[in-house]
Order: C-alpha cells, then sequence, then structure tokens
C-alpha cells in the first residue's frame, strides 16, 4: 500500500468528506 498517496487521500478527505466517501468506499470493495 503507498503511504505517501494514502497521506493525501486522508489529507483531501479531512479538507472533503464526500470526496473521502468518494474515494476511499471503492479502495475498501476492491
Amino acid at each position: 500500500m503507498h503511504s505517501k498517496a494514502m497521506l493525501v487521500v486522508y489529507f483531501r478527505a479531512w479538507m472533503q468528506p464526500q470526496v473521502w466517501a468518494a474515494v476511499f468506499f471503492p479502495i475498501q470493495v476492491a
């Protein structure tokens, strides 16, 4: 798992929860 990429996703998630849901959910399912 790319920790750096996850950090970027987490940062964006902190700013925009909706984006987090849209990005993180598919990753969990995949």
